[in-house]
């Protein structure tokens, strides 16, 4: 049985997609994937678009930043 340690759902709501809509970024699956990310009170966003999230509230990495921090990736 498989089960989830890392990972939830994340929220995807009409709140979410108006905010996407009218938000001011350059690339409207990035702005879902930040509204979203806000809602549902991700604690960061991991991605190799880091600079399409450059006014982020929240700690924006790519892949190899975060497997670093935890010491998975010297």
């Amino acid at each position: 049985m498989l089960t989830r340690l890392l990972c939830e759902i994340s929220v995807m709501d009409k709140e979410v997609v108006d905010k996407a809509i009218h938000a001011d970024f350059r690339d409207f699956e990035d702005s879902m994937q930040y509204f979203s990310a806000l809602a549902t009170k991700c604690d960061m966003i991991i991605t190799r678009n880091e600079k399409d999230f450059k006014n982020s509230l929240l700690p924006v990495m790519d892949a190899s930043h975060f497997l670093t921090m935890f010491g998975k990736l010297d």
